[in-house]
C-alpha cells in the first residue's frame, strides 16, 4: 500500500468521525479551491497549559478558507522541517481542506518545562487540542497524526477525552512499561536509552565533558549512572529518571494503561504497524485491548504490513 493510498485512508476515516460538516474533497461543500492567490499561512505562537508553560506551536492553514477541520502531532524530536515528523505531511492536508498544527512536546525544542516520559502528555495534549478548538481557522474538529512516540501519546490524550478530538492515528506504538523499552522484559536497555534520549530527542543539553561515542567503550564504564556523561558528554535527566525506576513502581503505573484506561477510549482510532517495526507487539497490544475495552470497540482498527517502524505508518 502506497503513501497516498494510506494517508487517503486516514482521510477517509477521519471525514467519518467528524461529522457530516467535514469537509469533503471532491465534492461541493469543500470550500478549498485551487486559484494560486490562495496564501499560505504559516504562524509559530505559544500556547499556555493549565499549570503555566507553554508549549511552542507552529500551525498552517489556507488564509480564505475560513474554519476547517484541524491534524495535529505533538512531538518531542522537534517540530520543524528538518526533524523527524509529520510536517511533511502538510500540503498533502490542506490539499483535503485541513489545517495542520504540530507543537513540541513539554520539556522538547523551544517548549518549557521539562520532559518526563508520556507523563503529562494526556493534559497537554488536552489544552492543546481545546486551543486549537477555539482558533479562528478551526472547525473545532481536530484528529491525530503520529508515529512511534508521537502515536503512543495519542492514547494518553485519548484518555482524557478532549472533547474536541474526534479521532487518532496511533502507529508503531511503545507496549506496557517493563515490557517494552526502556525496560524490555525487565532488562534496561541502555543503548536505546542513551541513543533516544541524546540523539532522537529534541532536548537542550549543555555539552560538559568529551563524549565517547563508540558503545564498544560503554561496557568498561562504571557506575551505570554517570555512563550519561561518558558516552555523550551531557547529563541526561531523563536517562537517570530511568535508572532511578528499575522495577514496575509508581513511575511505570501512572503510565501504564489498563481495561479501564481503554474503557475511556470514546473515539475512533486507526494504527499502523510492520513486521518488521520492533513495537509491533505493542501496537497489536493497545490495539486488541481497545477492542476489548473501548465503548466503540468496531471503530479500532490496525493495518500490519511488512513495513519496519521508520515505515510502517507511510506504508512504505
Amino acid at each position: 500500500m502506497s503513501s497516498y493510498e494510506i494517508n487517503s485512508f486516514v482521510n477517509r476515516t477521519l471525514l467519518l468521525s467528524m461529522g457530516e460538516n467535514a469537509i469533503r474533497p471532491g465534492t461541493s461543500n469543500s470550500p478549498l479551491t485551487t486559484n494560486e492567490k490562495d496564501i499560505v499561512i504559516f504562524e509559530t505562537t505559544r500556547v499556555r497549559l493549565r499549570d503555566g508553560v507553554e508549549l511552542a506551536v507552529d500551525y498552517l492553514v489556507v488564509s480564505n478558507i475560513g474554519r476547517f477541520p484541524v491534524i495535529l502531532e505533538l512531538t518531542p524530536y522537534g517540530r520543524g522541517p528538518d526533524r523527524v515528523n509529520y510536517r511533511y505531511e502538510a500540503s498533502y492536508w490542506r490539499k483535503y481542506g485541513y489545517a495542520f498544527v504540530i507543537a513540541d512536546c513539554r520539556g522538547t525544542g523551544d517548549s518549557d518545562g521539562e520532559m518526563v516520559f508520556f507523563s503529562r502528555e494526556g493534559q497537554d495534549g488536552y489544552d492543546l487540542i481545546e486551543w486549537i478548538a477555539n482558533q479562528p481557522w478551526s472547525n473545532g474538529r481536530i484528529g491525530m497524526r503520529g508515529s512511534s512516540y508521537t502515536g503512543t501519546n495519542q492514547w494518553f490524550i485519548a484518555r482524557e477525552q478532549p472533547p474536541h478530538l474526534s479521532c487518532i492515528t496511533p502507529s508503531a506504538t511503545m507496549g506496557r512499561p517493563m515490557e517494552d523499552a526502556p525496560y524490555r522484559d525487565g532488562a534496561f536497555a541502555v543503548g536505546w536509552a542513551i541513543n533516544w534520549i541524546s540523539r532522537d530527542l529534541n532536548i537542550n543539553v549543555s555539552l560538559i565533558n568529551q563524549p565517547h561515542p563508540d558503545p564498544m567503550m560503554w561496557l568498561n564504564h562504571r557506575p551505570l549512572r554517570t555512563l550519561d556523561l561518558y558516552a555523550t558528554g551531557k547529563k541526561l535527566l531523563l536517562y537517570r529518571t530511568f535508572l532511578d525506576h528499575p522495577t514496575y513502581d509508581h513511575f511505570w503505573r501512572s503510565i501504564d494503561f489498563v481495561p479501564d484506561d481503554f474503557a475511556r477510549i470514546t473515539i475512533p482510532s486507526l494504527a499502523f504497524t510492520g513486521w518488521f517495526d520492533g513495537t509491533m507487539y505493542g501496537t497489536i497490544w493497545r490495539f486488541q485491548e481497545a477492542r476489548s475495552y473501548a465503548p466503540r470497540s468496531d471503530d479500532q482498527f490496525l493495518i500490519i504490513g511488512p513495513y519496519t517502524h521508520g515505515n510502517a505508518p507511510d506504508g512504505g
